[in-house]
């Protein structure tokens, strides 16, 4: 199987710290990463920058994991598109990301002294916050969807393997190898 870092848009991808950013990438976006037992997302982004080696303050960094960055987002996309496999996960990642950019709209300071645009941008705010809650709803919904799934047929696949003879687990392993 190709890796990732072999894909066209990873070898046009031109940056002082390429693979840096690329396991980056890989450890925050595998559908199987460990990282995925943080579901606060900057958390999680931090842990990935831990693990690739990058400094999370850098000015570059930081535009990374905000998704500022055009040529990033677009290798995030290939790998979510070609190795994930999964339109559940890649919209639970999507919807993570919108999640995470609307409180910081919410959180931050209204910034107007007039009474009326005031209450204007309370009311769209009020309705980020009601969009918020829906997003929350559904990122909840595929974690489960997506995680209990996999170790449902996970514990399925291990009662099985536990069922057949030893021989028989064998020839399955050399089968498995074969096809991979």
């Amino acid at each position: 199987m190709v890796k990732f870092s072999e894909l066209d848009v990873c070898k046009r991808f031109v940056n002082k710290d390429k693979n840096k950013i690329i396991v980056y990438i890989e450890n925050l976006y595998r559908k199987d990463s460990e990282l995925n037992n943080i579901q606060n997302l900057s958390e999680r982004k931090r842990a990935a920058c831990e693990k690739a080696k990058l400094n999370p303050k850098d000015t570059e960094v930081l535009s990374i994991m905000d998704l500022q960055h055009e040529e990033v987002n677009k290798l995030i996309f290939a790998f979510l598109s070609t190795f994930q496999n999964s339109n559940s996960y890649h919209k639970l990642m999507s919807d993570q990301q919108l999640f995470w950019d609307i409180q910081k709209i919410l959180m931050s300071p209204a910034g107007v002294d007039d009474e009326d645009e005031l209450m204007s941008k309370y009311k769209k705010r009020g309705e980020l916050s009601k969009t918020s809650d829906e997003l929350l709803i559904r990122i909840n919904r595929l974690y489960s969807e997506i995680f209990t799934e996999e170790e449902t047929q996970d514990m399925a696949h291990t009662i099985v393997r536990q069922m057949m003879r030893p021989e028989e687990r064998v020839r399955n392993k050399e089968q498995n190898k074969e096809n991979v």
